[in-house]
């Protein structure tokens, strides 16, 4: 990536990304797993949501 749009991006999704690194601080792998498996599976139903509703 081109070291100045990678900025950019930091710029941007930096502060949301240590927003969610400090809230998921006190879970375990495990956890944070289960989140991110359940996160994956709902992208396609919603997906489907709002492409069926909107």
């Amino acid at each position: 990536m081109d070291p100045a749009a990678a900025e950019r991006v930091r710029a941007v999704f930096g502060p949301c990304h240590q927003l969610l690194a400090e809230s998921l601080a006190d879970h375990s792998p495990d956890e944070i797993a289960l989140i991110a498996g359940w996160l994956d599976r709902a992208v396609e139903p919603t997906r489907r949501y709002v492409e069926e509703s909107c």
